[in-house]
């Protein structure tokens, strides 16, 4: 678990500080130095002998990670035009969801192929070569003269830190004593009080780390209250597919992966058509809640297919629908998200966004192994075997019926998402001519 958790809890707690510092001293810089710490930290996890030099090297890579994630749409937002942003950060928000689906089939090939060692290393080749590609390529953009409140990042960084802690370590151990009377509901409302009184802060500072005012944008809140949805709801989504797969219907992880494939192409394909003609067109807003209902109704689908006998590869057929609901469901909410941000604003409005998303996968993460555990002991099987291969028959049914549950979850999150979608302006990646609003 903690492999899994310094990752995330390295990323997670310096989002908001690395948006303002790419303000301050250069986007470019802060993306270089990301990658090379996350390409070196890559590289010591798989180089690792204990488990505790490869939770060092994780967070480390966490730590990267957040250096390098938020100047990407931060310098799209200040190198483009409002008028020209739209498509920019379409086909952004498309790479990045085919990121989120690629990365288990891949990575279950190289675990069942080369060994878990493989999933570090191959990202020091990729790494050397971004980073040469950042240096020569990527526009040295002007500094901005930007005040840090280091109050208000302390309070926000140990704030976030002990949420995603606790949603991350309470379902194993049980939501129980963590540190003699201290529970893990206790580091949670902790967290949740820090990240309050951060904002009561950034509301009373001269020099606020994130500007309040960002939030007065109806884009700007909705779309990223839709991303921290949309993300909750990708984190537990491949949790029951992968064991009703595996566990139940017995396919190799590989094999198991391969589900995801035609989700990946399809989205491939369309990605960069959505991302330009077709939400300037029809509206982010009417795109947006279109992909994340299709995404909704894409798990309804997969529930046919979640019993002992059922043709399993006709799953593939979901899987198509999926990749349309990916290819108009992330560029519409990223756009939406920018199109009116303020470019001395960037880094701050990229932080927020990344920092919710990541918060999003943390919340439903943990959700879904809450809800999985639930459902495994009310059919009697305990969790701590569900990942066990070949299940007695008895138990068989009572397992799917478990995963299928769990798989609703998900499931009502994003079409809660695509009711919030909505309410978008409709404007981002319009054209003047091509807006519904003056």
């Amino acid at each position: 678990i903690w492999v899994t958790s310094a990752y995330l809890l390295g990323l997670v707690a310096p989002l908001l500080l690395a948006g303002r510092l790419g303000d301050r001293y250069g986007q470019k810089t802060l993306f270089i130095l990301g990658m090379s710490v996350f390409t070196l930290a890559s590289l010591a996890c798989g180089l690792s002998t204990t488990i505790e030099m490869l939770i060092l090297a994780r967070a480390i890579q966490g730590f990267g990670a957040a250096l390098m994630t938020p100047q990407t749409q931060a310098m799209i937002v200040r190198i483009f035009p409002p008028d020209r942003r739209g498509a920019a950060i379409g086909l952004w928000g498309s790479v990045a969801g085919l990121g989120v689906l690629t990365g288990p089939i891949l990575g279950g090939f190289l675990v069942q192929s080369a060994g878990w060692q493989a999933i570090f290393l191959i990202n020091v080749p990729v790494g050397v070569v971004g980073v040469i590609l950042a240096w020569r390529l990527l526009p040295t953009l002007p500094r901005l003269k930007v005040s840090f409140d280091w109050i208000g990042t302390v309070m926000s960084a140990v704030g976030i830190f002990l949420i995603v802690y606790g949603l991350q370590e309470g379902v194993a151990n049980h939501w129980g004593p963590v540190w003699g009377p201290i529970t893990i509901p206790h580091i949670i409302i902790i967290g949740f009080v820090l990240v309050s009184g951060f904002v009561i802060h950034q509301a009373k500072s001269s020099r606020p780390l994130i500007p309040l005012r960002l939030f007065r944008d109806r884009d700007f809140s909705i779309a990223n209250a839709a991303y921290f949805l949309v993300s909750a709801a990708m984190a537990g989504m491949p949790l029951p597919l992968l064991y009703f797969t595996q566990v139940a219907r017995g396919l190799s992880p590989v094999l198991s992966a391969a589900f995801i494939v035609p989700t990946a192409v399809v989205a491939g394909i369309l990605s960069p058509v959505v991302g330009g003609k077709i939400v300037a067109r029809v509206g982010a807003n009417r795109v947006a809640c279109f992909g994340t209902a299709c995404m909704a109704l894409s798990l309804v689908w997969y529930l046919f297919f979640f019993t002992p006998t059922s043709p399993i590869w006709w799953a593939l057929l979901p899987s198509c629908l999926a990749g349309v609901g990916n290819a108009c469901m992330w560029a519409p909410v990223g756009m939406s998200a920018t199109h009116r941000l303020p470019p001395a604003d960037a880094g701050a409005g990229s932080g927020v966004y990344n920092a919710l998303g990541e918060l999003g996968i943390a919340v439903g993460a943990a959700s879904m192994g809450a809800l999985m555990n639930a459902r495994l002991l009310a059919a009697g099987i305990p969790p701590e075997s569900a990942g066990t291969a070949n299940l007695p028959a008895e138990v068989l049914p009572g397992y799917i019926t478990a995963m299928a549950e769990s798989l609703l979850l998900p499931c009502i999150i994003l079409f809660a998402a695509a009711a919030l979608a909505i309410f978008l302006t409709g404007q981002a990646g319009r054209s003047p001519n091509l807006s519904d609003h003056p």
